[in-house]
């Protein structure tokens, strides 16, 4: 039996930062607005499982031309192979120009294709 170690977690107690997600459900999104809004940084949703999503590429470049931190993230399937999904990340993340504007890369887990961890 092994022995699992307790870590401690301390609040965060920083600046208030905000932040946005935004996929293709956001079907318009003007960033040089969201930045005057005081938005400091953005994650877009970099593909759902196998899908690509289709304003990845264009929301990411605006991010950077509107001074918005970026990040990419991907909607990941428990029931598909969970590499393969990873590589699609990083291999879209590649294709891009990383600065120093860019955050780590995050996932939205879910259990399995169209259910939430939830199950609704």
């Amino acid at each position: 039996m092994t022995s699992r170690k307790r870590v401690r977690a301390e609040p965060y107690s920083g600046p208030e930062l905000k932040g946005i997600d935004v996929s293709h459900w956001q079907t318009s999104v003007d960033f040089d607005r969201v930045a005057v809004d005081g938005v400091s940084f953005c994650y877009v949703r970099a593909a759902d499982g196998k899908d690509i999503d289709a304003t990845f590429k264009k929301r990411y470049r605006e991010c950077r031309r509107a001074g918005i931190r970026r990040g990419a993230y991907i909607y990941i399937r428990a029931d598909r192979d969970g590499e393969t999904q990873a590589k699609r990340l990083l291999n879209l993340l590649d294709e891009m120009d990383a600065d120093g504007m860019d955050l780590v890369p995050a996932v939205d887990l879910e259990r399995k294709s169209g259910k939430n961890l939830n199950g609704g």
